[in-house]
């Protein structure tokens, strides 16, 4: 099977498909208005995109012609990968679909609009300074501060148009399951259906290992699927970051009027906690993660093209890692395709509010749930984090309410898929959580033995300068993960308000030793089951990366990976 990225979905890929990307008129202000061209889909204001807007602008405006063909049977959708923040779509002016936040895709069916002559297909933008939605790293002031950085506003994500059938796919979830070598497949059509057939054709590696055919009558059906070893001794079929197997799955819908058709990827993966230790497909896997924050010098949020994915992923693998934890980031699905594909483990983490209230808990609890959903068939991720360093919910060391709230957002991640492990509140002050997640800068390998020392006997103490778990919860005996530490800064640039965490070091050498005192450290203490260390890459005023932001190696990758893979 051919698994290069020539669609935006590749987890859920369909054959007719037309790019939008490229110039759209644009405007912004109140008043609906196109005094320019911007460059789709990079955000407004970022180089990439051609345009320059004033500071605190929050409306923006797109329109594009569009021509299609209205084909007998098939629905035609507009399909936006992201959006930041509140979209409203326009066809000819009249509104037909209004979509909130800024990390979820959507679509629109545009079907019934067609001309022969095409239609205008316009979007009103909006994109406050407000901390009660998922900001992530944006900064909601106008210049960066601290690890904050200037906000993403517009679409940052492709843009393309989608033929599908009559009655389509709605969804496709693929459990694997290692332990039966089984995959399931819960199916989601988008109408009640009297009769029809859904047929799945699964292959790996171009080699067909299943042709299954049932019939449908309903929305909603589901078959569990045998799937059979390569090798009677090795599991060399499991997923995993040295062994990245990967399956296709055919799906097709047909009825007596109308068919249906999607390419979905998965893999046999199981991650588990057995005692104090993670396991990947039964067996113990430490972690060794890198922060990445997955932002790029000319277009900021967004990704120039595929390559720059498969470069970082190649870079961070170079470099002794085996995973990675996307930051405040919900990533361009090709992200997490070329994960699946490479081997790289992900920790997908949900981006920041930064006020709780009533408005904000559900509006931060409904994207959560479709961000989950939308990434479930893909192997690479293992671990949910859905609230980081009580942001959102900063009194939570003692408010019931926000306890209640993490806890609830444990629950029903685990509800919706309970495949993946879930950090709640990662880094201090948890609740209820499948790890024990820990971040602490210490500056040296001395103070992080002595702490981890400590931590190993009690579990109760502070992790810098806040407690462990939050008021009325305690340590369970979960693995405990030190998900964020390090963050060295070292550059040859020693002007301006760069900074990172500790001293900054001067040299490749003085930085090379603090680093392997730091990870010897963790390593050595036989108390932890992974880490994490900040970071891949410098972000704007921050130079702690193990990279610039333009991606040049500030150290040897080999020194690098003889540290990491201590």
């Amino acid at each position: 099977m051919d698994y290069s990225c020539d669609c935006p979905r590749p987890d859920f890929k369909r054959q007719e498909v037309s790019l939008l990307c490229g110039q759209w008129d644009f405007g912004y202000g109140e008043k609906e208005n196109y005094s320019t061209v911007i460059n789709v889909p990079y955000p407004v204001g970022s180089e990439a995109s051609g345009v320059k807007v004033e500071p605190g602008a929050s409306v923006f405006w797109y329109s594009r012609r569009l021509g299609f063909e209205k084909k007998r049977g098939a629905r035609t959708f507009a399909c936006f990968a992201a959006v930041d923040w509140k979209a409203d779509v326009f066809i000819d002016g009249r509104p037909v679909f209004h979509h909130e936040g800024a990390y979820t895709f959507f679509d629109v069916d545009i079907t019934d609009y067609w001309k022969a002559d095409g239609v205008v297909m316009s979007l009103r933008v909006e994109d406050p300074a407000d901390c009660s939605i998922s900001r992530g790293k944006q900064y909601w002031k106008v210049d960066a501060d601290r690890c904050w950085y200037p906000a993403t506003s517009g679409i940052w994500g492709p843009v393309w148009l989608e033929e599908r059938g009559a009655v389509f796919f709605m969804d496709v979830k693929v459990t694997g399951d290692v332990d039966t070598s089984c995959a399931s497949f819960s199916i989601q059509l988008s109408d009640e259906v009297k009769a029809g057939e859904v047929r799945i054709t699964i292959s790996k590696d171009g080699e067909e290992r299943a042709d299954v055919s049932y019939k449908v009558n309903g929305r909603l059906s589901g078959i569990t699927i045998p799937i059979p070893p390569d090798d009677s001794i090795d599991d060399t079929h499991y997923w995993s970051p040295d062994n990245p197997q990967l399956y296709s799955a055919r799906c097709i819908y047909t009825s007596d009027s109308c068919c249906d058709e999607v390419l979905v990827s998965f893999g046999l993966r199981k991650i588990a906690v057995e005692g104090d230790r993670i396991l990947l497909n039964n067996r113990p896997f430490f972690q060794r993660l890198v922060l990445d924050q997955g932002y790029f010098p000319t277009s900021v949020y967004t990704a120039t093209c595929d390559d720059d994915f498969i470069r970082d992923i190649t870079l961070i693998k170079a470099m002794g890692f085996n995973g990675v934890r996307m930051h405040q980031k919900i990533e361009d699905q090709r992200f997490y395709h070329y994960c699946d594909v490479l081997g790289l483990a992900v920790w997908l983490e949900a981006p920041s509010m930064y006020s709780y209230n009533d408005e904000s808990a559900m509006r931060f609890v409904n994207e959560w749930q479709e961000i989950v959903r939308q990434h479930y068939n893909h192997p690479s991720i293992i671990i949910y984090v859905p609230l980081n360093e009580s942001w959102g919910v900063r009194n939570i060391f003692t408010d019931k309410k926000m306890q209640a709230f993490s806890k609830a957002l444990y629950h029903i991640t685990h509800a919706l898929d309970d495949t993946r492990l879930v950090s709640t509140n990662d880094g201090w002050e948890q609740t209820e959580s499948d790890l024990c997640a820990i971040h602490d800068y210490c500056t040296d390998g001395g103070e992080m033995s002595s702490k981890l020392d400590q931590l190993g006997r009690t579990l109760s103490t502070a992790a810098a300068s806040r407690y462990v778990y939050a008021k009325g919860h305690a340590y369970g005996g979960q693995p405990v993960v030190i998900s964020e530490f390090g963050g060295i800064a070292f550059t040859s640039d020693a002007g301006g308000d760069n900074w990172g965490y500790g001293k900054s070091e001067e040299s490749q050498a003085s930085f090379l030793e603090r680093l392997s005192s730091l990870v010897s450290a963790i390593v050595d203490s036989g108390l932890c089951a992974g880490f994490c260390y900040t970071q891949l890459t410098d972000v704007f005023q921050e130079v702690n990366g193990l990279l610039t932001i333009d991606r040049e190696c500030k150290v040897d990758i080999d020194l690098l990976k003889l540290i990491f893979c201590k």
